[in-house]
């Protein structure tokens, strides 16, 4: 899921029903300001609000 978000951008998981708010961006690691390729050691990440009563958090 991470990958997509970084393919698609910020926008793109607008369109599932109950995702309120998608943020992509870089955790971890001693890099400063890591970019798409020249991540260090970084990890992508995404932080996602949503509704539970309209979308669940399971991979299916």
């Amino acid at each position: 899921m991470v990958y997509i978000a970084f393919q698609w951008g910020n926008g793109q998981f607008s369109f599932f029903n109950g995702v309120i708010r998608a943020r992509v961006g870089y955790c971890g690691g001693t890099k400063s300001n890591p970019i798409y390729r020249c991540l260090g050691d970084h990890t992508e990440a995404i932080d996602m609000d949503f509704d539970p009563h309209m979308i669940t958090y399971e991979f299916r």
